[in-house]
């Protein structure tokens, strides 16, 4: 398992925007989005290729495309505002949903939709939540789809705890984790310290 924190500085930057509690939500949601796309970019830079013959302006060449095409696994709801940038990157990938609310009495994650493609064997599978912090949704993410018999290649997240990571590095050693920054830790409530709140308020202005 391998954890990639991003110490790009225009990826930093654009973290302390979100951190920012006075950032609306509409530029939130733009920087989410581009540091998602910031983090896909090195979570993939070791795929699979094959060669395709091209015709130039000038002769015929044999070009590399992906070998295989990409599942994007955005945890429900905040996962859904890492999705666009990317897309729009990379049009040839699909999106397969796994919803899950936390209970705040256990800090536990529980399942209350899962939409994902019949076939995955030959896809790249990248999930994707703004927060890792207790881990929980990640584990959970995992093993659901472990059922249908996939591995995911990554986990992609903009803010990710200690805790969180240590969890994941247990039960699923061989997972990798592209993340912007490790934050300090959680705190009693399972929130990640100095963090950024709850991203899905956040995203979709629902804050109190």
């Amino acid at each position: 398992m391998a954890v990639i924190e991003i110490n790009h500085p225009m990826a930093l930057e654009k973290l302390t925007v979100m951190r920012n509690k006075e950032t609306a939500s509409n530029k939130f949601s733009r920087k989410l989005e581009e540091l998602s796309l910031m983090l896909f970019h090195e979570a993939s830079k070791n795929l699979a290729v094959k060669k395709i013959k091209v015709s130039t302006p000038f002769h015929e060449i044999e070009s590399p495309i992906l070998k295989n095409e990409i599942l994007l696994v955005p945890i429900l709801r905040a996962g859904m505002g890492m999705v666009p940038m990317i897309r729009r990157f990379y049009p040839r990938t699909h999106i397969g949903m796994i919803g899950l609310k936390r209970d705040e009495h256990i800090l536990k994650p529980i399942t209350y939709y899962i939409n994902l493609p019949k076939k995955m064997d030959d896809l790249e599978i990248f999930i994707l939540d703004p927060m890792l912090a207790t881990g929980g949704s990640i584990l959970k993410t995992v093993e659901i789809l472990s059922g249908y018999n996939v591995k995911p290649r990554a986990v992609i997240s903009i803010i990710s705890a200690p805790e969180g990571i240590k969890a994941v590095k247990e039960k699923y050693p061989w997972l990798d984790i592209y993340t912007v920054a490790i934050d300090e830790k959680l705190n009693d409530s399972g929130f990640i310290l100095p963090g950024l709140g709850d991203a899905g308020d956040r995203l979709f202005g629902t804050e109190d």
